[in-house]
């Protein structure tokens, strides 16, 4: 599928034919720990930054089938 597959590339023009953390039977089984990691990151940040906000606008990244931010400013109360 991909000319060099061992290189981290996401701005190769076929990059949304990749398996990322797949589905069903090929469901990757790091999934479920990275799931966990994401939930208790956002745990322990809301509980040190209660009143976190917005401090403007985010900005997005061009390529949609690595849909990502590219900053996203906050303040931290």
């Amino acid at each position: 599928m991909f000319e060099l597959p061992n290189v981290f590339d996401p701005g190769r023009p076929n990059s949304g034919k990749h398996l990322s953390f797949g589905l069903g039977l090929h469901s990757c089984l790091g999934r479920q720990i990275a799931n966990l990691q994401l939930k208790w990151f956002f745990v322990a940040l809301f509980a040190r930054f209660p009143g976190i906000r917005t401090a403007g606008e985010p900005t997005w990244n061009a390529n949609l089938e690595f849909r990502s931010l590219q900053s996203l400013p906050l303040r931290l109360c």
